[in-house]
């Protein structure tokens, strides 16, 4: 196994190190690093299988050091290294593979030359094809770029199979490959198709009978045989990719780039937990959003070549740290914060309301969906939005952008004045609703007495707007203890942490006197009450006299745009000015 990764001088990266697991899965947005990590490995591949049959000879390093290598042309190693090194720099570029049995592998591209490929061994045993390669201990196999297979398929020798193995032509000879399998190796393979296919019956290649020049390779599906070209591209693609697999057997090392861009996501998903269960390592990049999914929570490796290291989750102590940030589907988060850079942080289920809203608004960016909602659960939420960026940026590499809306709940003004400039202190952008929840916006009282009414005259009944205002206003009474209370608690809780020099009782009797001049205005009360419990009381109370309850959906479509709340459509504009790309 490979147990860490460093770069200088190389592509992307001026330094860079990455510690690497059973599994590593690099993601990261475009152009961050993540090609040249898996092209470093190519190289390695390269070097291995040209190096093979002939015995090393000391080579002098460009520090000093004098190992056991080789010198390979830049020409064979089927890799462009003609821009390797950093920022065109006249520099070499290193590549350095640490292994799990002390030994360290070391590979040089000057900006001229060969290509300097040595080993530096703790035993220092290295002076002939076979020790090198044995100290070197790696089974390493990378799936090169596939592409469909061709129509005609011609015999090959045994030596072009090998030559064509590792490059982008291999798909030319993927039925040669078979024809010489053994029977019991294609049905191990056959039986991995038949898996992911189980309609499908894969038949060995055979030489045709017309021709024996040509190799054909049958494939059965609902009792009717067809010449695997006949295949769609997703099957053709899987074949080879199993095919590759094949070559690393149980023991090796797999490298794979994108994945997702031939595969199904149930193919990327059957991908994942193949590598997982059948090979020592595997190193794979990615965007796709079903493969970061299916992770493990430590395999998930953030590439960022402005940083020095790549970063990882450490162990289930960190995942668990940053799943409390962002929550369960923190995977799929990832993967989607990684793409919008931008993250909306919010209370509970607001993400509906909002949309609903803005779609009545035509608000383009916010009904795209395409910045994510992470749900914080509660108002003092607000520290885990902080952690939740810092954990993006700290652990994952990502920096992004948080906008964050919270509900008023049933604070002062002050201290919600107080917690914002904590926000802004820490650049985050932050807006508190001005009533209580979101739901309160569709507390309106014409809206909702239209929304039953509709229902109703569907019905052939109706409704007295005298009957239904006095059902309404019972429903708001029963929540004005509540309100009183949690509102001066609020307060007094407010004025001991601010040092207030104000005594309490003083402070309950302004608070209640600005409470009943506030009640008594019905704007006032519906910014106040809570919104959520209000609709529920009300639905109940609908069904006690014999009326059908309402969903929110039918209240906003009855509300007329002009009665939306001012304040509340500038805070929705914001966040749709937020989503801009």
């Amino acid at each position: 196994m490979i147990q860490e990764i460093r770069l200088i001088n190389f592509r992307k990266f001026e330094r860079y190190t990455v510690v690497c697991r059973q599994g590593n899965i690099f993601v990261g947005p475009n152009n961050a690093g993540k090609s040249a990590l898996i092209e470093a490995m190519r190289i390695l591949d390269s070097c291995i299988r040209l190096s093979r049959k002939r015995n090393p000879k000391l080579v002098n390093l460009p520090d000093g050091y004098i190992l056991y290598g080789y010198e390979i042309s830049r020409e064979l190693i089927g890799v462009d290294l003609s821009h390797s090194s950093h920022n065109y720099v006249d520099l070499h570029s290193t590549i350095e593979f640490k292994i799990d049995n002390g030994n360290k592998i070391i590979i040089i591209i000057e900006r001229d030359g060969p290509v300097l490929f040595a080993l530096e061994s703790e035993s220092n045993r290295t002076s002939s094809a076979s020790k090198f390669h044995s100290s070197l201990s790696l089974n390493i196999v990378v799936v090169p770029t596939l592409s469909t297979l061709e129509r005609e398929e011609k015999y090959v020798l045994d030596e072009t199979i090998q030559k064509s193995y590792w490059k982008k032509t291999s798909s030319r000879h993927f039925r040669n490959v078979w024809l010489r399998k053994s029977e019991e190796e294609f049905s191990d393979f056959a039986h991995d198709v038949t898996s992911a296919w189980p309609n499908i019956i894969l038949q060995k290649p055979e030489r045709q009978r017309g021709d024996q020049s040509i190799i054909e390779m049958f494939y059965s599906e609902q009792r009717f045989d067809r010449e695997i070209t006949w295949a769609g591209f997703g099957f053709q693609i899987w074949v080879q990719m199993l095919t590759h697999l094949d070559r690393a057997k149980n023991s090796g090392v797999v490298v794979i780039d994108e994945p997702d861009i031939y595969l199904h996501s149930d193919l990327q998903k059957k991908l994942i937990k193949i590598l997982r269960e059948r090979y020592s390592q595997f190193f794979l990049a990615t965007h796709s959003t079903e493969i970061i999914d299916e992770a493990d929570e430590m395999e998930i490796v953030s590439v960022n070549s402005q940083y020095k290291n790549a970063k990882r989750i450490k162990s289930e102590e960190d995942y668990n740290k940053l799943r409390q940030y962002v929550g369960s589907s923190i995977n799929y988060d990832i993967a989607r914060v990684s793409k919008a850079k931008k993250v909306i942080f919010v209370e509970g289920e607001d993400r509906r309301v909002i949309e609903d809203f803005a779609k009545l608004l035509s608000l383009k960016n916010l009904t795209t969906n395409a910045v994510p909602f992470v749900k914080l659960g509660g108002f003092f939420g607000w520290e885990r939005a902080l952690g939740a960026v810092w954990a993006f940026k700290e652990i994952l590499d990502m920096d992004i952008e948080a906008f964050c809306l919270f509900d008023r709940d049933y604070r002062s003004t002050e201290e919600i004045e107080e917690f914002q400039k904590k926000m802004e202190h820490n650049k985050v952008s932050c807006r508190v609703l001005g009533r209580k929840e979101i739901e309160n916006y569709l507390i309106d009282l014409d809206a909702i007495y239209s929304a039953v009414s509709n229902k109703l005259n569907r019905k052939n009944m109706s409704l007295n707007r005298e009957k239904f205002d006095e059902l309404v206003f019972d429903v708001m009474l029963r929540f004005k203890s509540k309100v009183f209370s949690q509102i001066s608690a609020k307060r007094v809780e407010f004025s001991k942490k601010s040092r207030s020099k104000l005594d309490m009782a003083t402070v309950f009797q302004d608070t209640y006197e600005d409470l009943e001049k506030s009640w008594s205005n019905l704007s006032e009360r519906i910014k106040m009450i809570p919104g959520k419990q209000f609709f529920s009381e009300l639905n109940t109370c609908f069904q006690q006299n014999g009326l059908p309850s309402i969903t929110y959906s039918a209240v906003l479509r009855c509300i007329k745009t002009d009665k939306f709340d001012r304040d509340f459509i500038n805070v929705l504009q914001e966040i749709d000015i937020f989503c801009e790309k």
